[in-house]
Formats: C-alpha cells, structure tokens, sequence
C-alpha cells in the first residue's frame, strides 16, 4: 500500500511493525485525532443505504485503512443517518477489517488510549438513533440532549458500545 496524500508536517509515529507492513510506514496524525465519517450517506442518497460498501467495493485494503483511522482515533464522529443506514455496524478499530483486530488493540495500547475511541453523532434536528446498538449504550447514561437550533449541528458524546 503507498499513502497517496499525508501532510509531511504532521508529527509522525511507528505503528506496531504488523500495521506499518500493511501501511507501508509511519504514520502522520494530529493530535488529538478525530476521525470524520460524515459524507457516505448524505453523498450517494438513499438508495444506497450501504454507502460505505457501494464506495470502497468491499476491498480489504481499504477496508484496513479505515480501521486503521479509527484505531489511531480519540474519536469518532458520524452523522446521525449513518447510523440509521447501518443498523449493525460499530465504529469500532476491529470491524470492519477483523483481521488485525490484535494489531488495532496493540496501537491503542502504545498509544495509551481507551480499546475503543470516543463516538461523537452530529444531528442538526437532535433525532439520535437511539435502536442502534452503538449509540443507545450510552444514551441510556447521558443527559437528554438539548433541541438544536435550526441549521446548527449538535455533538452528542457517545460511549463505545
């Protein structure tokens, strides 16, 4: 694999030897690091309920370069339709590419970081998917969110399920 585009000045680190074959190096990430995951449903429309599938064609590497993302994450922010278009999935550093699920764990780890990051989901109306496995753990401990204002997003902090 050969990163395309990773800003040269961001400070770099050595992933575990295992992810650094794979990746093919170093790795270059602020700090802290959010992983963004707001487009796929909004930019493909609802007829492609599985976005992320439709985009990557279910290959592993790409498969691998998103767990990749969200292991080196502090935390994870998604819409609050992804969640609704996904009904099983986590956004966890081992799902969707399990493989190198002892690898992902290892990162975090060295990194001093909890086994799962953060999840953050952004809604503009304050409609949170609270049926959806990830999301509703922490729901179930959080305060109730207060109504957003028309055209604002509104972050909800979300526990790792």
């Amino acid at each position: 694999m050969v990163p395309l585009s990773e800003e040269p000045s961001l400070p770099r680190w050595r992933p575990p030897p295992a992810l650094a074959a794979l990746y093919g190096g170093d790795l270059g990430f602020t700090e802290p690091c959010v992983y963004a995951n707001l487009d796929g449903v909004v930019a493909l429309g609802p007829e492609h309920p599985h976005s992320g599938s439709t985009i990557s064609g279910r290959e592993p590497a790409d498969r691998f370069v998103m767990d990749l993302r969200r292991a080196c994450a502090d935390a994870v922010v998604i819409g609050a339709g992804t969640p609704r278009a996904s009904p099983r999935h986590h956004w966890t550093p081992q799902h969707v590419y399990p493989a190198a699920a002892n690898h992902f764990a290892q990162l975090r780890r060295g990194r001093h970081r909890a086994a799962d990051p953060e999840l953050a989901v952004a809604t503009t109306r304050g409609d949170l998917p609270i049926n959806h496995p990830g999301p509703r753990q922490a729901l179930s401990s959080s305060p109730p969110p207060q109504e957003p204002r028309a055209g604002t997003v509104a972050f909800r902090r979300v526990a790792p399920s």
